[in-house]
């Protein structure tokens, strides 16, 4: 475990939030779209590091996070109950984001998506909210930043709620 800290650069003590900015940190420098790093290695160099990342990534998240974890205590994740996806997403997108140690405004740095949005979305304040295939894209991306196995299944979710809300479209 201590070679995933040494990964992502963190001491040992790192939390949740600490891993996952680390790791949002490092996946930016070494994309293949940042300048900085494309001319010093070579695509698979960058491949290589990459899938490092995000194995000391989820490794990290799933140990930090797991219930009874210092981490988890610390957070309040091992106490605050999970809201259910189908019922309320919104809710449920806020729990992620808040389990992972982000605020608004790091995911809406890191997704391009406006805080304004953000907000809108975890309130589930649809009147508020762009056209429904902004929508998608939104929590798919959301999702994505968060590491979650399947983002288009929680787009379906957010949209039957959308779809189920009165003056749904």
């Amino acid at each position: 475990m201590d070679d995933y800290f040494d990964i992502l650069g963190l001491a040992k003590n790192a939390d949740a939030g600490d891993v996952t900015r680390a790791y949002l940190c490092l996946t930016r420098l070494y994309s293949p779209d940042n300048l900085a790093t494309y001319a010093m290695l070579s695509d698979e160099d960058r491949t290589d590091r990459l899938a490092r990342f995000t194995t000391a990534y989820r490794q990290l998240t799933c140990l930090l996070n797991a219930p009874g974890s210092a981490s988890a205590a610390a957070n309040g994740s091992a106490v605050a109950e999970r809201p259910d996806p189908a019922s309320a997403t919104g809710a449920y997108l806020r729990w992620l984001r808040e389990r992972a140690g982000m605020s608004i405004r790091q995911i809406a740095e890191h997704t391009k998506i406006s805080p304004f949005v953000l907000e809108a979305l975890e309130a589930e304040r649809f009147q508020r909210l762009p056209s429904a295939v902004y929508v998608r894209g939104y929590i798919r991306e959301i999702a994505r930043c968060l590491d979650l196995c399947d983002p288009a299944g929680l787009a379906d979710l957010y949209q039957q709620r959308i779809d189920a809300s009165p003056g749904g479209t």
